[in-house]
């Protein structure tokens, strides 16, 4: 039985290169939103293991965010972004994300230095 690839035989090779453009762009989106969701499960984790008394206000990030994803308007949008719960989760958010880029830098630098003098 034969199968179909989603990604045509080549195209990795022609990303890396920087030669097919159309297909980088179809590649890094799914990429994006994969890594995304993977870092959005991660800081989850990390605000239920160090920030317990603030999962009050993730639940009511969700809920808003969650009608803004049944009504997608300019008032939704508003109401997310006054939204004091939401704020804070976003704040939370960005502190988690600096600190993981932070820890990813300092991890390849390491392994750096024991690959190089090891």
């Amino acid at each position: 039985m034969e199968t179909q690839s989603q990604v045509p035989e080549g195209s990795v090779a022609g990303v890396m290169d920087g030669c097919k453009y159309n297909r980088a762009v179809r590649l890094h989106k799914p990429l994006y939103e994969a890594f995304m969701w993977l870092t959005w499960n991660s800081f989850l984790s990390w605000l239920e293991a160090t920030h317990m008394n603030k999962m009050v206000h993730l639940d009511e990030t969700m809920r808003i965010t969650d009608s803004f994803g049944k009504e997608v308007s300019q008032a939704t949008l508003k109401e997310v972004l006054e939204n004091s719960s939401c704020t804070r989760i976003m704040k939370f958010f960005e502190v988690y994300w600096e600190f993981s880029q932070r820890w990813k830098r300092q991890s390849l630098c390491l392994l750096n230095v024991l690959f190089v003098h090891g």
